[in-house]
């Protein structure tokens, strides 16, 4: 089995523990075990598929924190740990793999701050952290992230300012940053976004008066 290239377990009634043995497909391109009832922590052996693409562990009951060891997925385009019970703080060598696309860790237990090194990850599109319990500001980093077309951290503690810089990213299709405890104004900078369809800012102790060049955004459909 050395030599398979795609494990699709996905969408079925498979219980216990992810085998660590797994670690051993190193040709294995795509590994898919979604929608089981998985139990049990992520293997840090998982690091090293080195060929790994895609990597879907969404909606299991999975349990731990995310390994660091991920972090050796350099080919790594999909990351999907949705809806699991995960906890801990997301380890900043996620920014190793450099490759990533999309980053799916909405529905869990993860704390701590969002680490500033995720702006490295210039390929990715979307990033999701929603539904967790991850706190402080947002980092201003994160603009740097030029291609992002969806920014979700809604239903979090983040507190402090919106970044101004985060109207920078003109590729930008959803922002959501609802059920937050964010404070201050909405930046004028947003009138930058123009490809910008949704902004959700509901929910949190925003004051002061609504940017005028919020009117700029033709292709805005919710506010």
């Amino acid at each position: 089995m050395q030599a398979l290239a795609v494990l699709d377990l996905s969408y079925n009634q498979l219980s216990g523990p992810i085998p660590s043995i797994l670690g051993n497909l190193t040709y294995t391109e795509k590994l898919y075990m979604q929608g089981n009832r998985l139990t049990g922590t992520i293997p840090p052996e998982l690091g090293n598929m080195s060929t790994l693409h895609y990597l879907e562990l969404n909606d299991n009951q999975l349990t731990g924190s995310i390994p660091s060891e991920l972090g050796k997925l350099t080919g790594l385009y999909d990351l999907n740990l949705a809806n699991n019970s995960l906890e801990g703080p997301i380890p900043n060598n996620i920014s190793s793999c450099v490759n990533l696309n999309s980053f799916n860790a909405h529905g869990n237990k993860l704390n701590g701050t969002i680490p500033r090194s995720l702006c490295k990850l210039e390929s990715m599109t979307s990033l999701n952290l929603s539904s967790n319990h991850l706190s402080g500001p947002i980092p201003i980093e994160l603009s740097r992230i030029n291609n992002l077309d969806i920014l979700d951290l809604s239903c979090n503690m983040i507190t402090g300012p919106i970044p101004s810089a985060i109207g920078s990213l003109e590729h930008l299709l959803k922002l959501n940053l609802s059920k937050n405890a964010l404070v201050g104004f909405i930046p004028a900078e947003f009138g930058n976004l123009r490809s910008i369809m949704e902004i959700d800012l509901s929910n949190n102790h925003l004051g002061g008066l609504i940017p005028q060049e919020l009117g700029m955004l033709q292709n805005l459909m919710l506010l």
